[in-house]
């Protein structure tokens, strides 16, 4: 079974974002070939960036550890573990992969390598500009013939994985517990009510979510704590669209801005140890 770690660096390497629950984005860059001195041009280079903004094409690491077969609660426990010992005063260290401070991710020399395969400066003369753009788009070139090969492998890959792979079976929660495996059914139009007269999430919003419930006693109670702890909070309660009906989802806050509400799910985390809590509709 591979490692946080190791899935960061694979991802990466794979020229593909990853999304590091509570830390943010990594995702690729890439920077054109310039002239750096009066004899040097540098080649083209793929650079990792970080970014606290969602990013649609990136993939979670604990998603990507539930794809190896591992339960999602013990995809998260193994998740936050390893961010719990990566992560030291504001520093995370990626083994293999990099490090991460300050907003600035530096690669190691073997990421580095597999990003940049062949990239280095290349002198040439003063004089004769002719050899800077045969550099330039030679530089180009090499590059559009690694991005269109990556491209292809990955999307036989991902064919490959479709052909092969089964759907995986539909976990059996227990009584009062949360998970963002359950599908959603379908909602009603106006995004709030249907026929039987059910409340639900308003579409377009997105809400925090501290626990799904069998019971509504328990929703209750959840909410009259919350409450008291929480009084700026605007606590609401809706019929929870899973697969199983008659569930209650109690929620702490909304917003139609999925930024604001990841940004309000991270403070409740990292502030009050609320790591429990996570986002409906899921953003990723």
């Amino acid at each position: 079974m591979r490692t946080c770690d190791q899935i960061i660096f694979d991802e990466l390497a794979a020229r593909r974002s990853v999304m590091l629950e509570e830390v943010g984005y990594l995702k690729i860059d890439s920077i054109p070939a310039k002239v750096t001195g009066n004899k040097t041009v540098s080649a083209p280079r793929n650079v990792v960036a970080y970014t606290p903004d969602m990013h649609a094409e990136a993939r979670n690491v604990i998603n990507i550890l539930e794809s190896e077969g591992i339960d999602y609660q013990q995809a998260r426990e193994q998740y936050y573990g390893w961010l719990a010992e990566a992560r030291k005063d504001n520093v995370i260290t990626i083994q293999g992969a990099g490090v991460l401070k300050d907003d600035i991710f530096t690669p190691t020399p073997e990421l580095e390598k597999i990003l940049n395969p062949g990239s280095q400066a290349v002198v040439v003369k003063r004089k004769n500009t002719a050899w800077l753009w045969i550099v330039i788009i030679a530089a180009l070139l090499v590059l559009i013939f690694f991005g269109y090969r990556s491209c292809n492998e990955d999307k036989k890959k991902k064919q490959a994985q479709t052909e092969n792979v089964e759907k995986p079976a539909e976990p059996v929660m227990a009584p009062d517990t949360v998970s963002t495996n359950v599908q959603p059914e379908q909602q009603p139009a106006d995004g709030q009510t249907d026929g039987n007269g059910l409340n639900y999430p308003l579409d377009g919003r997105y809400y925090v979510v501290a626990g799904v419930f069998d019971f509504p006693e328990n929703a209750d109670k959840l909410i009259e704590q919350l409450k008291r702890k929480f009084p700026d909070l605007t606590m609401e309660k809706f019929d929870y669209p899973g697969i199983r009906p008659g569930r209650t989802m109690v929620t702490v806050y909304s917003s139609t801005n999925p930024t604001e509400t990841l940004n309000m799910r991270r403070q409740l985390a990292w502030s009050y140890d609320l790591h429990e809590y996570w986002i409906y509709p899921p953003l990723y």
